[in-house]
């Protein structure tokens, strides 16, 4: 690939690929397509007017300030890759933000957290059943019975059964697709009450930082983060909870 310059960007052939490196801006205004292979900063604005620039599985494109992507541009973030914002700024236009689960079942749960705004929990799987959807109520402790078109709030976790036609025993991977114009800020969660199970989920098109998370929280959260693995398949409807992962600052556990 052609490593890019800061500055308008345009397309001259076979797929670019963009940096490594530290970019002032960057502009696409190609035709083609545009490949981010590692890791890559941007100490201003990122704009797409036209083509397809996609940011490769465990890649990371940190941007100081706005993302604009308009049509017929689009921004792709694979599998484990991360958009991290650096400023508080309003967005303007759509990313599409791919993540793969782990093998599940047809009746396995997976919990998902939206990156993006405005998006419908039925988009994550639309072959799920429509009454297996869920959100978890912390005041009576118990699951929540969602809608499909229910959209998903900023830093709230849903959990979401596998789809119809996947297999009851045979494991696959599943691939869900967040579209919409990507989270970035702070998000604050109103009306924690103490001693009370929450289920939260990551708001960000990125990794999130499991240590900083529990310190910038230690006055609200007891410390420990667990994590739903679904490593055991169901049993007379019901599921272990050795199933979770632990983690807190003295380390996980499995």
């Amino acid at each position: 690939g052609k490593a890019i310059p800061a500055g308008t960007v345009e397309y001259y052939g076979a797929t670019q690929t963009v940096g490594p490196g530290t970019y002032n801006d960057i502009t696409f205004t190609g035709t083609g397509g545009y490949s981010v292979n590692s890791d890559v900063v941007v100490n201003s604005e990122l704009s797409i007017t036209k083509g397809e620039l996609t940011v490769q599985d465990g890649v990371s494109v940190t941007v100081t300030d706005v993302i604009t992507v308009n049509t017929p541009g689009t921004f792709i973030l694979e599998n484990n890759a991360s958009l991290v914002q650096i400023n508080d700024v309003a967005n303007v236009g759509s990313i599409t933000y791919k993540r793969t689960t782990k093998p599940i079942r047809k009746f396995d749960y997976t919990y998902w957290s939206s990156p993006v705004d405005g998006f419908a929990l039925g988009g994550i799987s639309p072959n799920t059943l429509g009454d297996k959807f869920y959100s978890f109520d912390a005041l009576v402790d118990d699951w929540k019975q969602e809608s499909s078109s229910t959209f998903m709030d900023k830093g709230i976790g849903y959990i979401i059964r596998g789809p119809q036609d996947y297999d009851p025993m045979t494991t696959s991977v599943f691939p869900a697709s967040f579209t919409g114009i990507p989270h970035n800020g702070t998000f604050s969660i109103t009306g924690i009450v103490a001693d009370k199970l929450y289920l939260l989920g990551n708001p960000y098109p990125s990794a999130l930082s499991a240590d900083a998370f529990l310190n910038a929280n230690n006055l609200v959260l007891e410390g420990t983060i667990y994590l739903w693995t679904h490593n055991t398949a169901i049993t007379n409807n019901t599921y272990t909870s050795n199933d979770y992962a632990i983690y807190n600052l003295s380390g996980g556990l499995g």
